[in-house]
């Protein structure tokens, strides 16, 4: 949010990020099963973790349904609520020093992004080191 948000060098214009509890971001809108839900979500302690380490983005917010902060204006899709994004996270795969977790940011249909993320272990705890994949970008 604060870096792959399609901006480019600027500061995150969204006012507010909100989270789609359902894991099933793929990483890559073209991918099998890319628009189907997989059922898995996100447990209530798995948010609180989340949330706190997102303490430095925007507000926050975790919602059941993604459609609930999207509107059609004419033939694009916008999160138009609290000038946000929705991110979509994907299952998590990896072991104890590098995993990768697929992910989907939507503000609208301009300036998405679907991707994969690499994080490995650091003494400071879990960073993104790159990514991996295919990138795209609406």
């Amino acid at each position: 949010m604060t870096k792959d948000h399609t901006f480019e060098d600027e500061e995150t214009p969204f006012e507010r990020v909100f989270i789609d509890v359902h894991v099933d971001a793929t990483g890559d809108p073209n991918a099998p099963g890319a628009h189907t839900r997989m059922g898995t979500r996100l447990s209530a302690e798995e948010q609180a973790a989340i949330l706190r380490e997102l303490v430095d983005l925007p507000r926050v917010e975790f919602v059941e349904d993604p459609d609930s902060v999207v509107v059609n204006e004419g033939d694009c899709a916008q999160v138009i609520k609290g000038n946000g994004a929705l991110v979509t996270l994907g299952p998590i795969s990896g072991d104890a020093e590098r995993v990768t977790v697929p992910n989907d940011m939507f503000p609208g249909c301009l300036g998405g992004v679907w991707l994969t993320y690499v994080l490995e272990r650091t003494e400071g705890g879990w960073r993104v080191t790159g990514t991996e994949g295919p990138i795209v970008i609406s």
